[in-house]
């Protein structure tokens, strides 16, 4: 009702408005800018109410914060956030479900070294921490806020063996100068307008904007690989990902999505190199 007055009052103080013709470009200056930040305003509240929503659904589910099935179940999250994805899916224990026939395949060796490039607040780096607790959890993340819940996590579930970083670029080169650093690019950092993406256009034109912080992020990790490898001999290369979907595939995620097929057609997966 308040919202329903104050919407006439507004009407009402600016319809008069209309008579005078040299305030009209500035009326209708002021018109987009207030639509626009309406507009603005109106996402942030949607996206903190779906925020809440998945909170208070997730807390239903879980009330101890556990995941509650699959490869890290049992595993606890220190309060109910999550980093770039959603939380509901990794309590559910859903969460890119499609690399299960991957985990069964690794699941016997046991590795010296993880390394997560993008951990966010640290689902794969604490229940790799879990699962191969032996091995040094190498955890990566350019956000603060992503680094600060992953360290939360790492402690609320007593992993001692997490190592959260910023630099992967200079900790490949203090821990790890001899390791081979293969760093997988994203669609994201193609330039707009492509349909069919190949890597002569990786370098060619502008990126989306909604998500070019991502995307330079991506081109930024090749130039540093690059750097690396002329000033430090260091060994390292960029897979820049390109159209490879085939009939069939519908899943929005292309790495999981890809190491199913692999699986799905048999295509031998030598992981034996990883004992030595």
């Amino acid at each position: 009702m308040r919202y329903y007055f104050l919407k006439n009052y507004i009407y009402r103080f600016f319809t008069p408005l209309y008579k005078i013709s040299f305030l009209l470009p500035i009326i209708r200056i002021l018109h987009r800018i207030i639509f626009a930040l309406s507009n603005l305003l109106k996402t942030i509240l949607d996206i903190a109410d779906e925020e809440k929503t998945v909170c208070r659904l997730a807390h239903r589910i879980s009330p101890d914060n556990l995941v509650i099935q699959g490869r890290f179940a049992g595993q606890k999250y220190s309060n109910s956030a999550s980093v770039g994805s959603s939380f509901l899916p990794k309590i559910l224990g859903t969460y890119e479900i499609e690399l299960e026939p991957a985990w069964e395949l690794i699941s016997d060796i046991d590795f010296d070294v993880v390394i997560d490039v993008g951990c966010a607040e640290g689902f794969y780096a604490c229940g790799l921490a879990n699962m191969y607790p032996l091995a040094d959890v190498y955890a990566f993340d350019t956000d603060m806020r992503a680094r600060q819940y992953c360290e939360e996590n790492a402690k609320i579930n007593d992993l001692n063996n997490v190592k959260i970083h910023m630099h992967v670029i200079e900790s490949w080169k203090l821990y790890h100068p001899n390791a081979k650093f293969v760093f997988v690019s994203s669609i994201w950092a193609y330039p707009i307008g492509k349909k069919i993406l190949n890597e002569q256009d990786y370098w060619k034109g502008m990126i989306l904007n909604k998500t070019r912080h991502y995307g330079y992020s991506k081109k930024i990790a090749t130039i540093l690989i690059e750097t690396a490898k002329k000033d430090f001999n260091l060994n390292g290369t960029t897979l820049v990902l390109g159209t490879v979907f085939g009939p069939g595939d519908n899943s929005d995620h292309f790495i999981p999505t890809i190491i199913r097929k692999m699986i799905k057609e048999k295509i031998n997966l030598d992981f034996s190199v990883y004992k030595q």
